[in-house]
């Protein structure tokens, strides 16, 4: 049975990965539009109270830089 720990180091590295992969501008739209990804990313900001809380808002930063995401955001 995994620990809190080890979920919150697999939440922390799950989010880690999305921000490299939001860091390239052609990725930008499609993550963003990537079913339930952002409103679970805004549920972690909610929720969480480690690292991956500041990770999701860098995500959400990155994917603000694009025009059609920030319309909708």
């Amino acid at each position: 049975v995994p620990t809190r720990k080890e979920f919150i180091e697999a939440r922390k590295r799950a989010v880690s990965s999305l921000m490299n992969l939001a860091v390239p501008p052609e990725n930008r739209l499609a993550i963003f539009h990537t079913p339930r990804l952002v409103a679970n990313m805004v549920r972690v900001i909610t929720l969480d109270q480690n690292e991956a809380r500041k990770g999701c808002c860098a995500v959400l930063a990155q994917l603000a830089k694009c025009k059609e995401n920030r319309l909708l955001m």
